[in-house]
């Protein structure tokens, strides 16, 4: 309970947002925002957010993340399995310059919940 206090206390005072997969579809659509798993290559090979682009947590932790520099402007949209590991990756990302960024509350679970679209390619 007080860790997720704490979480939410960083989340109030910094740029990183909990979206629901309704501001994913709208920022994807109307803002040019990237998307970004940051699930395993195995995990997203079996299914993903269409033009979605997959990072290891172990290069956003190792600031190995040469490949995102180019989106620092962008609005970025993290996403996972169930929405802790993309918030971490968020704060991680937010430490790092990249200004505005949000995570997909529910993760893929959420998103597959509501019979959003994957794709395999």
């Amino acid at each position: 309970m007080i860790g997720s206090i704490a979480t939410m206390s960083k989340m109030l005072f910094s740029k990183i947002k909990m979206v629901s997969y309704q501001d994913v579809i709208l920022s994807m659509n109307e803002e040019d925002a990237v998307v970004i798993d940051v699930r395993s290559r195995e995990d997203f090979k079996k299914g993903h957010i269409i033009h979605s682009i997959q990072i290891d947590m172990s290069d956003i932790k190792a600031s190995k993340i040469i490949k995102l520099d180019k989106f620092k402007q962008r609005k970025m949209i993290l996403v996972c399995g169930a929405g802790s590991l993309s918030e971490h990756a968020a704060q991680l990302l937010f430490k790092q310059g990249f200004a505005d960024i949000g995570f997909l509350k529910g993760g893929l679970e959420e998103w597959k919940a509501n019979h959003l679209p994957l794709t395999h390619k």
